[in-house]
């Protein structure tokens, strides 16, 4: 009890945090449809629904991004959708003539995300339960509590399917304008199997924090040097101060942070003109 007690007072909002945990308890969650003003989502029983619902401000720098970097008529891969919300904002940035590619390898959390896409009317995104690394075949998923914290492994039960992105036709898309990758480590991989569609990519989103890339024994200067050697500089947006950094190979910050890596022959200014180089 006191260790509970702990936990709620850690919240920034140790109500809405109580009643999350209530409603989920209860069943009663997924009778409740949380808005975010540019889409809504189910409150399902996953760590992102629950994050979503007691705060407005979470996630919220992700959404931003998106809203600063797409425009009508882009094509967008998101690997490691969860509950779709990225995956929706995308959807509605892009519009008809656009499309998104989204996977999710988590059964239960993939039916969230087509139960929330259905929610929205979703019409230009194909979705795929599966994971997604560097090469064809089948892993597991890890056994955290926490949906968003589970990771891939190769050495499981391997009862989920896995796919490149290399041997993804997507419907002949000529070129995407982002690539999203958010995998709790797994990230590297990921891009291992994009090496042939890293030719038609403009840009790659994606997480990086030094301990989860350590489950696959790697580090930020490994991951830089594969995105170096694909044709991408690495940047750091500051989607708040509209500020964005370049990153040398050196980077060692602890946390978890979100890069952009951006084709070294294009202009980063044309999409995030908003943003000053720093």
């Amino acid at each position: 009890m006191v260790r509970y007690i702990r936990i709620i007072l850690k919240q920034e909002y140790p109500i809405r945090f109580m009643i999350s945990r209530i409603l989920c308890a209860l069943r009663l969650n997924s009778l409740f449809i949380i808005d975010r003003g540019f889409y809504k989502i189910r409150f399902f029983n996953t760590s992102i629904s629950k994050n979503l619902w007691i705060s407005k401000k979470s996630r919220i720098e992700d959404e931003v991004f998106l809203f600063d970097y797409l425009h009508d008529g882009d094509n967008v891969i998101d690997v490691g959708a969860n509950i779709g919300n990225l995956t929706i904002c995308a959807s509605k940035l892009v519009g008809s003539s656009g499309k998104v590619f989204s996977f999710e390898a988590n059964q239960y959390v993939f039916h969230c995300l087509k139960e929330n896409l259905d929610l929205n009317h979703v019409k230009n995104t194909t979705i795929y339960n599966t994971a997604v690394g560097h090469e064809s075949g089948f892993v597991s998923l890890s056994n955290e509590k926490n949906d968003g914290m589970k990771s891939v492994e190769v050495n499981g039960s391997s009862d989920i399917e896995m796919v490149k992105l290399d041997n993804m036709q997507f419907q002949e898309v000529e070129s995407m304008s982002l690539l999203k990758v958010d995998v709790e480590g797994f990230e590297i991989r990921v891009f291992d199997g994009a090496v042939l569609l890293s030719e038609k990519i403009e840009g790659i989103y994606f997480e990086f924090n030094e301990l989860y890339a350590s489950r696959y024994a790697y580090t930020f200067g490994h991951i830089y040097d594969l995105l170096d050697s694909l044709g991408f500089d690495v940047f750091l947006p500051d989607v708040i101060g509209k500020k964005i950094q370049k990153i040398d190979r050196e980077w060692n910050e602890k946390g978890t942070y979100n890069f952009l890596g951006y084709k070294k022959d294009e202009k980063i200014t044309e999409r995030l003109h908003q943003y000053s180089i720093v």
